[in-house]
């Protein structure tokens, strides 16, 4: 059990870097920074001592309640509902039953969030990790980022091949 926490935290992990990347260009053309230089909130921003620029930075990208890690975790739910949902094509193809209800796509959600929960957020477990993985070498990163990928292609090749 230990493993799948580790494998689901790196997934975890690198999606939270990947949306903090997208968020540093997302910040060269966001609108936040036109509304920053309508004087009146210029001026209040600098009468009051608040860099503007800094909050959007903590709502983007942190670790405990940014966006970034919002919409991480719901990439890695999604990640696993299409493994799963696979899962489920296969069985459909060895039972030749084509019909899927709704309860199908209710279960692999519940299913889902609960492995989302119990390996990632329980006790915010992920935050162990990701102090564990920025400590990574340089190659250590590079490898588990292509890990990742492989497995995000793998897991969507399964997904398609399951129809």
């Amino acid at each position: 059990m230990k493993t799948i926490e580790f494998y689901l935290n790196i997934v975890h992990f690198y999606f939270f870097k990947s949306f903090n990347k997208f968020n540093l260009y997302y910040k060269k053309i966001s609108p936040s920074r036109l509304i920053f230089k309508i004087p009146a909130i210029k001026n209040k921003a600098e009468k009051e001592n608040i860099n503007l620029n800094q909050i959007v930075d903590t709502v983007l990208n942190n670790k405990n309640f940014g966006l970034s890690i919002t919409f991480a975790g719901g990439f890695l739910f999604g990640l696993l509902f299409i493994f799963f949902f696979g899962i489920l094509g296969i069985f459909r193809k060895i039972y030749t039953t084509t019909i899927l209800e709704k309860i199908h796509f209710i279960v692999i959600g519940v299913l889902s969030a609960i492995i989302c929960y119990i390996f990632i957020f329980n006790k915010n477990r992920y935050l162990k990790y990701f102090e564990t993985f920025e400590k990574w070498t340089k190659e250590e990163k590079r490898n588990y980022s292509w890990l990742t990928f492989a497995v995000i292609i793998i897991i969507l090749l399964f997904w398609f091949l399951s129809f």
